[in-house]
């Protein structure tokens, strides 16, 4: 994918509630295992929210949880490492509705179950014996972050990888879905 780095403050007001925030692996090693196991470049995902002239980034992070964070903060500490790709919703308020979602979700533990899970799918042998869940209303345990962003999207009534449970979904297959796939804009980056 050819990458448009653009600055954070010149684009922020393009962003809307419900885009797709999903960040490549930086330097450390599970970033870059949640990657590869995801055959993709990605290792983790968020959801954008507008509060106002801001942008906030909902997510669920491994040893914290479900945290509401500005964005900008996050595209100083990580520059060039945010890909911001706009999703197909049904309608303008669905995202917004995605975004309430992930909203009431923040201060819950983070899913480490369903992250293992994703990684154990990916193991020759233990992938014959796991079967891949499908359903999504079969979602019973926290999730991951990439599990959250399809939940939230789900629950606004739209599911961002069909035949695939929110559980189960993977940053890449976010970005393959033909639900946000088609819908990249551009990678952030601090021009200051």
């Amino acid at each position: 994918m050819k990458r448009r780095y653009r600055d954070y403050r010149s684009v922020k007001h393009l962003i809307r509630d419900g885009d797709l925030l999903n960040w490549r692996a930086d330097p450390n090693a599970l970033s870059r295992v949640t990657a590869k196991t995801s055959r993709g470049e990605h290792s983790h995902s968020s959801l954008a929210a507008r509060r106002g002239l801001e942008v906030i980034c909902l997510e669920t992070i491994a040893g914290i949880g479900c945290r509401a964070v500005d964005l900008e903060n996050l595209v100083w500490q990580y520059p060039g490492q945010c890909d911001v790709f706009r999703g197909n919703y049904h309608s303008l308020a669905a995202g917004s509705t995605a975004v309430e979602y992930c909203w009431r979700q923040t201060g819950l533990p983070y899913g480490r179950g369903s992250w293992w899970r994703c990684l154990l799918r990916r193991i020759p042998i233990i992938r014959v014996l796991m079967k891949t869940p499908t359903d999504d209303q079969a979602n019973g345990s926290l999730p991951d972050c990439s599990g959250l962003v399809a939940r939230a999207v789900w629950a606004a009534g739209d599911d961002p990888v069909p035949n695939l449970s929110d559980d189960a979904t993977e940053p890449a297959d976010l970005v393959r879905s033909e639900f946000f796939g088609g819908g990249y804009l551009f990678t952030l980056i601090c021009d200051d």
